[in-house]
């Protein structure tokens, strides 16, 4: 699952089932700080940034798949 954007801050939703979804942006860097929140609850699974591409996308995951979707916020800051 993934989604395709042009901002640098936004809210997605894992689907139930999935342990991982992709967030296409070009604003993700080497130096990029990506932040994910959990909106609900996570059922003690912790939501993390698992791999980024610079200039393309980054993947948020959690280590077993949920029966119910997850929404999440997501934040790329971008270091000078």
């Amino acid at each position: 699952a993934s989604i395709a954007t042009n901002a640098t801050a936004g809210k997605a939703v894992l689907p139930a089932g999935l342990p991982e979804f992709t967030i296409n942006t070009p604003h993700v860097d080497a130096n990029s700080l990506v932040y994910v929140t959990p909106i609900g609850d996570p059922q003690n699974q912790v939501l993390y940034v698992k791999a980024k591409a610079v200039g393309a996308w980054f993947k948020v995951a959690i280590n077993q798949a949920l029966p119910v979707d997850l929404e999440f916020n997501w934040w790329i800051i971008k270091l000078e």
